[in-house]
């Protein structure tokens, strides 16, 4: 009811067009300016369809906001809501700062509710009830489910029932002006959905061993590993070979005076280079054989190298 009375008021500040400004402009066409002057005599002899039909002419060649305003003006004091809608909705946009905008947007929706109130009433139906309703494709229904009735302007129009559980029908309907029209439909329920298909139980193949895995197993690297040191073991029995040959060259280049005054010390790095030489060698060769062994026969039984040391040197057994 307020918005009612405000929309009144604001409609009574609009009797006549503005006319403070006389002309349109000084950069107007004149036949802009022509159809300007004859809307605004229109209006005064309350020949408003006239005078908007004037007003809307003259802002297809000259935009402006006073013609707008003077068309969505006329066009609503002539009962004609759509057209003055559209206008005002120009103005708003010809004129983003005007003074009266907050009341030009209020008046709107009054305008749009007067014009939705003089559709035709369409009765909606459906079997079963409690469909809801789209109207031309919105995605959002109309407030109330089946059975309604709702105003829709003259025209043609799809509407498209929805029901959960139901397949969902659209229907096409041509509303005359000035005559009701009836929609009922018949919603068929969705189909059953049929049962998933049965699996055949699937025997599992019998166990097949897997196939030998391709390139170096985990034990073909520990053979490398392992006659890798081998190999380091054999260096260091090298390294320490050649020290005990220098300590014979050493030995024999001594006068039997140094010799014997060395002979300790001279016997002592011999025997320990000597000992260290055998344990390379040994272990070395251990090494090296257990790790062939383990690349070229990894289906061997686990074969173990034991050095022992002896007070010549060492003994290296095998255990299989």
């Amino acid at each position: 009811m307020g918005r009612r009375l405000m929309a009144l008021a604001l409609a009574a500040t609009m009797i006549a067009p503005a006319t403070a400004l006389a002309t349109l402009g000084p950069d107007a066409p004149a036949s802009a300016e022509s159809r300007y002057q004859i809307g605004r005599r229109l209006y005064r002899e309350g020949k408003f369809a006239e005078a908007a039909a004037e007003f809307k002419a003259a802002l297809a060649v000259y935009p402006s906001a006073k013609l707008a305003y003077n068309q969505a003006r006329s066009a609503e004091r002539a009962g004609d809501l759509a057209q003055a809608i559209e206008a005002f909705e120009a103005y708003l946009k010809l004129a983003p700062a005007a003074d009266d905008r907050a009341e030009v947007q209020a008046l709107l929706p009054v305008l749009r509710e007067r014009l939705q109130a003089t559709y035709p009433e369409v009765a909606l139906t459906s079997q079963p009830p409690g469909a809801a309703i789209f109207v031309d494709g919105a995605t959002t229904p109309l407030e109330r489910k089946t059975p309604t009735t709702a105003r829709l302007r003259p025209g043609a129009h799809t509407l498209r029932f929805a029901l959960e559980g139901h397949q969902t029908i659209d229907r096409s309907v041509q509303v005359a002006s000035g005559a009701g029209a009836t929609v009922d439909v018949r919603l068929e329920k969705d189909a059953p959905q049929a049962p998933p298909p049965a699996v055949a139980a699937v025997t599992p193949p019998p166990d097949v061993p897997p196939p030998p895995p391709e390139g170096l197993t985990t034990l073909d690297w520990t053979g490398i590993g392992v006659a890798g040191a081998g190999v380091a073991a054999l260096a260091v029995g090298v390294v320490f070979h050649l020290q005990m040959l220098d300590d014979v060259d050493t030995a024999e280049g001594l006068s039997d005076a140094e010799y014997a005054m060395q002979e300790d010390t001279l016997r002592d790095d011999f025997e320990s280079h000597q000992t260290l030489t055998i344990v390379g060698y040994a272990l070395g060769g251990a090494l090296v054989a257990t790790g062939v062994t383990l690349v070229l026969w990894p289906e061997a039984p686990p074969t173990t190298a034991v050095i022992l040391p002896t007070p010549d040197g060492a003994v290296m057994s095998w255990r299989f």
